[in-house]
C-alpha cells in the first residue's frame, strides 16, 4: 500500500532567469517557455542561454516565534528556492494550540486548586455539563468556553491560564 504521509514530496523544477522565476514544473512534464514554445520533458539543467530549469532548493527552517502562511518560489542568491511568507506567532495562536489531557491539567492545578474547582462546580445550580467536562473530557483546550469559565472561577487571568496550560502540557505521563 502507498504511504502518502511518509512519502517525501516529489522534486520540482523552476524555469528561471537570473532575476526571476517564471514558473514551476515537475521533472518530465511539459513546460511552456515565456516565448510560447513548449519544452518536454522538463529536466534539471536544461538551458537555452536565457532561461534555465533548476531544482528548487528547500526553504530555510522557520524561526522560533514565526509561522508560515504560505510559500513561494523566488530567486535567492541566484538559486530558485522555496520561501516562506512569515508572520509573528501571536498570543492568540499560542493559546489556540494549547491543549492538555485531563490528567495533565489536574496534575498541573494540584489538589488545592482542584478542590476549589470542584466546590465552584458543585455550587452551580445546573452544573451537570460542566462537571462532565472537568471529569470526563479527554482533552482540555485553552480556548474552550468551559476552560475560560473554570479559569474565571479560580480567579486566573490570561497570563495565569497560559502558565497553567504550559505547565500541564509539559507534564509527561
Amino acid at each position: 500500500m502507498f504511504d502518502f504521509l511518509n512519502t517525501p514530496p516529489s522534486p520540482r523544477l523552476a524555469l528561471h532567469n537570473t532575476k526571476m522565476v517564471h514558473t514551476t514544473v515537475r521533472p518530465g512534464a511539459k513546460v511552456a517557455l515565456p516565448d510560447g514554445a513548449v519544452l518536454s520533458p522538463a529536466q534539471d539543467g536544461w538551458t537555452d542561454g536565457e532561461w534555465t530549469l533548476s531544482l528548487i532548493a528547500p526553504a530555510v527552517p522557520i524561526p522560533d516565534g514565526k509561522r508560515s502562511t504560505g510559500t513561494t518560489v523566488e530567486m535567492v542568491k541566484g538559486v530558485p528556492q522555496t520561501v516562506h511568507t512569515l508572520v509573528d506567532i501571536t498570543i492568540e495562536d499560542r493559546r489556540e494550540a494549547m491543549s492538555c489531557t485531563r490528567l495533565q491539567g489536574r496534575l498541573a492545578l494540584g489538589r488545592v486548586e482542584i478542590d476549589r474547582l470542584d466546590a465552584f462546580i458543585d455550587s452551580l445550580p445546573n452544573s451537570w455539563a460542566l462537571r462532565e467536562v472537568v471529569d470526563n473530557s479527554v482533552n482540555w483546550r485553552r480556548t474552550s468556553h468551559d476552560m475560560q469559565m473554570l479559569g474565571f472561577a479560580l480567579g486566573y487571568d490570561d497570563a495565569k491560564m497560559d502558565e497553567t496550560f504550559s505547565r500541564a502540557m509539559g507534564i509527561e505521563i
